[in-house]
């Protein structure tokens, strides 16, 4: 049995091989019109952003694949929770770094997955002492998206409308249609 991820490609339903080592290390572009579907998550005790014994000194309860170089695909969280979870730490999305401008992957332009991403919270519960700010009056529904290139060193700080830069997560939090 094959599956079908693309018209002009199928990959066996089982594994035939070993996998990758690291496991989590993309090694091609499998996610290629994917979307993920997350429903009653819990996100416990991110109180601080800081954690002393970290090598980069933080945490976050949402992050990036640091091997995602070309595409994330769609995230939607339905009815998650976030259970003493401070703003600081909700998530993080890292610049694409310029290192990835490269002739042979994606030219003179750093390839653009983490300037893609779209992550869509409906009905989030917030409980704890520590809480997102989102949680007085967003909790019905919002969505997080990465700051996009302006060029190949610039990042922008635009977004669309109903969307507000958040710095610590290096995104946006937008609320209403769009």
């Amino acid at each position: 049995m094959k599956v079908v991820m693309h018209p002009k490609a199928n990959r066996d339903i089982h594994p035939t091989s070993s996998s990758a080592i690291p496991i989590h290390k993309h090694m091609s572009a499998g996610s290629w019109w994917g979307r993920s579907k997350f429903e009653n998550l819990v996100f416990k005790d991110f109180p601080t952003l800081a954690v002393a014994d970290c090598a980069d000194n933080s945490q976050h309860a949402i992050g990036l694949n640091v091997f995602s170089s070309d595409y994330v695909h769609l995230t939607d969280f339905v009815s998650p929770t976030f259970n003493n979870v401070h703003d600081d730490a909700v998530v993080s999305i890292y610049d694409s770094p310029s290192a990835w401008a490269s002739i042979d992957d994606c030219g003179e332009f750093p390839c653009t997955g983490p300037n893609n991403i779209v992550m869509k919270f409906d009905t989030v519960t917030c409980l704890g002492t520590a809480q997102p700010e989102f949680c007085s009056d967003n909790t019905a529904g919002f969505t997080v998206t990465s700051r996009m290139r302006d060029s190949k060193t610039s990042i922008s700080s635009k977004s669309f409308e109903g969307c507000v830069l958040n710095e610590k997560w290096n995104s946006f939090l937008c609320t209403g249609e769009n």
